[in-house]
């Protein structure tokens, strides 16, 4: 308990792993080693997976301590955006980026920290002010993730923003024209299914 003290205030337990460089260090817990999961299979019987993340998690802590600062990822808020889900947070923890919320409402400039800013499925529009910083973050080199939702409606600042960069939105609906890959309506694809050795 002393030893582990001296990383983390949090109880470590057996198996687990402790990354350190200089100053940084990471505890990697057993539970992230060998990660288990819970399913139904088709007899609707619970069925418990475990997977080996060693070698990500081992990566993901040497990058961690040997790196001076993390880089920044914030998210877009303001415009009713949907919320990242836990699965993606816990990947973009897992790659060693800081993630936080951003309002640029009183802001002059997206920050200078911003690694990449990300924009996850806004029902409202930005306003002219938000789209010109977010389009001279862009030309100043600035990365962008954009995620669209087919329900948001007309935003012509945030697509006046990405037209710049040759995205545009078509409205429609894709459809499969060959009746051999769809069920009853050309919207309701049909995989085709292969085998393989694995």
């Amino acid at each position: 308990p002393d030893f582990v003290s001296a990383y983390t205030s949090e109880t470590v337990p057996n198996n687990s792993l402790i990354v350190e460089c200089g100053e940084r260090s990471k505890v990697i817990l057993y539970s992230e080693i060998y990660v288990e999961s819970t399913s139904t299979n088709s007899s609707g019987q619970s069925v418990v997976t475990t997977e080996f993340d060693g070698e990500g998690q081992l990566t993901s802590a040497i990058d961690f301590a040997t790196r001076d600062q993390l880089p920044i990822v914030y998210t877009l808020s303001g415009h009713k955006q949907a919320a990242l889900s836990d699965s993606l947070i816990s990947q973009i923890n897992k790659d060693n980026l800081d993630v936080e919320s951003l309002s640029l409402l009183s802001m002059e400039q997206v920050p200078e920290d911003c690694d990449a800013l990300i924009i996850n499925g806004p029902q409202q529009d930005l306003s002219q002010a938000e789209a010109s910083m977010i389009g001279e973050y862009l030309q100043a080199g600035g990365q962008l993730i954009y995620v669209a939702d087919y329900l948001a409606g007309d935003l012509p600042n945030l697509e006046g923003v990405l037209l710049e960069y040759g995205i545009s939105f078509e409205e429609g609906v894709a459809v499969e024209s060959d009746s051999n890959y769809y069920y009853q309506y050309p919207y309701i694809t049909i995989p085709q299914m292969h085998s393989h050795a694995i």
